[in-house]
């Protein structure tokens, strides 16, 4: 859900015709990442369910619940247990209905709320972090670590680096190293694995055009800005 919407929010910001209203209240920065992080609830059950491999943490919950009680998760259980399927998309939809009349009553508290002096709202916040780092493992150490982080995380605004890789890096950095090696494990250090066959081949692929799109479409607008300078320097 977090790399989700950290995504979705950087390729809203990226095209929407108002970027610069990003950070500072812009309908289109709420909606895109709060849209893909409940996508993620639901699209994480169709591996479970086709495959019975989990999607996510609460995935892997619900699959443990199901073994449990005697269902095993792939093809077969559309067959077997159709009851239990089609109880389950029923209640992510009254979930969903439910998301939504929740979210109408308590939109105008949270109004009021986020309108607030920022002191008193800042303090709010620092109250919620330091409460729920302390409550994980009971001690003083992680508070000291949260206000470092805080400290480092100040500097990078103040020196204008780029939050989404640094949290993309923190969230996908040990699933990414911990399965590489599990890969060259099962392969005896074989880099062909990768790319042996169509399916791994054309992702790594796509990935390579996107990057690729990213840095061909920032040289562009640096340039265009550039030569924007050099035309009109009071500009």
């Amino acid at each position: 859900g977090s790399i989700a919407a950290f995504m979705s929010y950087n390729e809203a910001r990226r095209w929407s015709k108002e970027p610069e209203k990003f950070g500072k209240g812009s309908e289109e920065g709420i909606a895109a990442p709060e849209a893909a992080n409940n996508a993620v609830a639901c699209t994480a059950l169709v591996p479970v369910l086709s495959f019975g491999i989990p999607g996510s943490n609460s995935a892997a919950i619900l699959m443990g619940g199901m073994l449990i009680h005697g269902l095993t998760p792939g093809p077969m259980l559309f067959q077997k247990e159709p009851e239990f399927v089609y109880g389950l998309f029923g209640g992510l939809v009254v979930a969903n209905i439910a998301q939504l009349l929740l979210g109408i009553v308590m939109m105008t508290p949270a109004l009021w709320l986020v309108n607030r002096p920022k002191p008193y709202l800042m303090a709010a916040i620092f109250a919620l972090v330091f409460s729920g780092i302390y409550s994980i493992h009971d001690n003083t150490y992680d508070l000291y670590l949260v206000l470092l982080f805080g400290v480092v995380g100040y500097l990078l605004r103040v020196f204008g680096f780029p939050f989404l890789p640094l949290v993309l890096g923190l969230v996908l950095g040990y699933l990414v190293e911990s399965n590489y090696r599990r890969s060259l494990e099962l392969t005896a250090g074989d880099h062909r694995i990768f790319w042996e066959t169509p399916i791994s081949f054309w992702l790594l692929a796509t990935a390579g055009v996107f990057v690729a799109g990213s840095a061909i479409r920032d040289v562009m607008v640096g340039r265009k800005a550039t030569r924007q300078v050099v035309e009109d320097p009071a500009a």
